[in-house]
């Protein structure tokens, strides 16, 4: 264990042939990345999510460790919480959103 060396995100799919969950995969860590995370890529994690029943992913924005990484998710948490959610729901052929339905705080 060395903090600091471990540096970017990545998305994790069960399996990189899913129709589903790859699409999705690609454009979720294409909004990491662009936001200014470094590309770690698109992952199998077929441990993980191998007892998911649906499309499921495994985001991993960032290291810990890393004060760099923290900053940028710490800084940008809002604009990457709202690409995130708006990846998902344009996948999902939904419209996208910019407040909460429920309370209409902006997401």
């Amino acid at each position: 264990f060395k903090p600091k060396i471990g540096t970017g995100a990545e998305v994790y799919v069960f399996n990189l042939t899913n129709p589903q969950s790859k699409p999705l995969a690609d454009e979720i860590q294409s909004i990491l990345v662009s936001v200014g995370f470094k590309n770690r890529g698109v992952k199998e994690a077929t441990y993980i999510l191998k007892d998911t029943q649906v499309a499921a992913l495994l985001l991993e924005v960032g290291f810990i460790n890393n004060s760099t990484d923290n900053n940028l998710f710490d800084s940008k948490f809002d604009e990457i919480a709202s690409r995130i959610a708006n990846a998902i729901l344009e996948v999902a052929g939904k419209q996208t959103i910019n407040n909460c339905l429920t309370c209409g705080q902006k997401i």
